[in-house]
């Protein structure tokens, strides 16, 4: 592991009211919450910055109120559009059975809606 080596002022752990030890804890965690929901690390990778396990990382996203899952809209609508293109397509063509291997029967295409 890599040592980094910071100077910081001494005000700087008073006003967050932590010692040394608490405080560098305190920025891997802030980094690793920063990175990871800019997308530039994975989870797993913000958890090792962190010092922390997956699990007990996603406790403090939870507390932070984080989103755990970056959702583009663009990227959702269209595969939306794709499935319900696709479901009425097996609906009218093939009498509500999917052409997809791992769906015997389709729901109704409004049923995505629901």
């Amino acid at each position: 592991m890599s040592l980094v080596t910071i100077n910081l002022p001494e005000e700087v752990f008073s006003a967050r009211r932590l010692n040394p030890e608490e405080f560098v804890q305190d920025m891997r965690l802030a980094a690793a919450i920063y990175w990871y929901q800019k997308q530039e690390i994975s989870m797993e990778k913000a958890a090792t910055v962190a010092g922390l396990n997956r699990r007990d990382f996603l406790a403090v996203l939870a507390r932070e109120q984080v989103d755990v899952f970056a959702v583009d809209f663009d990227d959702l609508h269209s595969e939306l559009n794709r499935d319900i293109r696709h479901r009425y397509y097996c609906q009218t063509t093939r009498g509500n059975t999917c052409c997809t291997s791992s769906f015997r029967t389709i729901a109704p295409v409004w049923d995505v809606f629901i």
